[in-house]
């Protein structure tokens, strides 16, 4: 990319085609922390660009004719992915205290909420080995997080290192991929439905369980905030570069409709 020109490449063949359909810039998709730069490189990350134009030709004939050149290796259009979005009691001993967790029926289905008895997951026997450890990060992609909710509060995770040196300032628990600031609080509920699902605190007498929340003696897995979703969506491959040289090892992705890529 030419730096002075951000609608240049400074590949002849590639900014001929962004002329013709009227490119307006074309932007690195991964931002790279300077400690992970060279692992960046060798992985090819720093050759993806997200191009912008505002021509009224359909995505599809751009990235293809995109792809067709020889200095480009793959292109295509980028989906545009959206979310879809009273307690009851159980006349058996539950694992912990949560007041909810008898209305929780994926965990364990007695058909308590007029669904199939057994349509669940089984997890009150799996909870007897684990029921989430501190060590392990999960990255949610989706909305964002209640920063100050009660039952989520000590399963955020903390950035060690938080920017503005890594290139992401102020990302103490995740970052706001879709518009590119620390803002990962949730306006719509879905990320912190999620985040309440995977790491809400287990046994703590307030509201639900999570699956690997805990226990009374302390939470469990960690959740790092990856919000693509907001008054924009976007920034959906940098947030699992993110998460990955962050040291998150599961990525919790809870989409829904567009189609195949």
């Amino acid at each position: 990319m030419v730096e002075e020109n951000p609608r240049l490449s400074g590949i002849s063949s590639v900014d001929m085609l962004s002329e013709q359909f009227n490119v307006l810039s074309m932007e690195q998709v991964f931002v790279t922390d300077p400690r992970f730069a060279e692992r960046h490189r060798r992985h090819g990350l720093d050759r993806w660009f997200k191009i912008y134009f505002e021509s009224e030709a359909d995505e599809l004939t751009v990235a293809q004719m995109y792809s067709e050149l020889p200095e480009i290796e793959v292109a295509e259009r980028v989906y545009q992915r959206y979310h879809m979005g009273e307690a009851l009691s159980l006349d058996e001993i539950l694992n912990f205290n949560d007041p909810l967790l008898p209305q929780q029926w994926h965990y364990n289905n007695t058909g308590q909420t007029g669904g199939t008895p057994g349509a669940d997951i089984n997890l009150f026997p799996a909870w007897n080995f684990s029921t989430g450890s501190q060590d392990v990060i999960v990255k949610v992609v989706d909305s964002g997080i209640d920063l100050q909710h009660p039952d989520l509060i000590e399963s955020l995770w903390q950035n060690p290192v938080p920017g503005p040196e890594n290139g992401f300032d102020g990302d103490i628990h995740g970052w706001n991929f879709a518009n590119n600031n620390s803002n990962i609080q949730d306006t719509n509920d879905h990320g912190t439905h999620v985040s309440g699902t995977i790491a809400a605190r287990s046994g703590n007498g307030i509201g639900v369980a999570g699956v690997a929340g805990g226990n009374e003696a302390g939470p469990g897995v960690q959740i790092m905030t990856a919000r693509t979703f907001a008054n924009t969506n976007g920034g959906f491959p940098q947030s699992f570069v993110y998460g990955a040289d962050n040291g998150a090892v599961i990525s919790n992705n809870s989409w829904g409709g567009g189609g195949a890529s």
